[in-house]
């Protein structure tokens, strides 16, 4: 279950950044409304999970559903969801050289609400959000295995 908790505040780290904010110059920094599905991946041994977000405004909807296939078809063997909102702060160079936008959440996910600390990089319609590190602790790379498109 903690596993799954940590997903999804991966999740939201990497998919979290529904709406728009300006930067100090005034440049749109995000673009997330919308409803946004993940690829198929591989998040723990054994176990294919499909993320999806919606977002709307600086709100945000979150849930996962895990296969035992690495087609994610079939029955799904775990869900869940949550809820809450998200702030925009500043762009980012991350430690592979891309620029990225930080993302704050607060998620609030079977009565408990968390912080996650996050970074997105939105290309159009399609973004990858941070290599989770943990929970308190922004990270400074993308995670390429996860990509979200809308």
């Amino acid at each position: 279950m903690y596993t799954r908790i940590i997903s999804i505040f991966m999740l939201l780290l990497f998919l979290s950044a529904c709406g728009t904010s300006n930067n100090e110059t005034g440049n749109n920094l995000l673009d997330l409304d919308g409803t946004w599905v993940s690829n198929c991946y591989l998040d723990d041994p054994g176990e294919y999970t499909v993320d999806t977000f919606i977002f709307s405004g600086n709100n945000f909807e979150t849930s996962y559903k895990i296969w035992n296939n690495s087609s994610c078809i079939g029955t799904h063997i775990d869900s869940d969801s949550g809820s809450g909102t998200f702030t925009v702060g500043n762009e980012v160079t991350t430690a592979s050289g891309l620029t990225a936008i930080e993302v704050d959440f607060e998620i609030n996910f079977n009565g408990q609400t968390f912080t996650v600390l996050d970074i997105i990089r939105q290309n159009g319609n399609e973004f990858y959000y941070g290599t989770y590190i943990g929970l308190n602790t922004r990270p400074t790379d993308l995670n390429f295995n996860v990509l979200l498109t809308r």
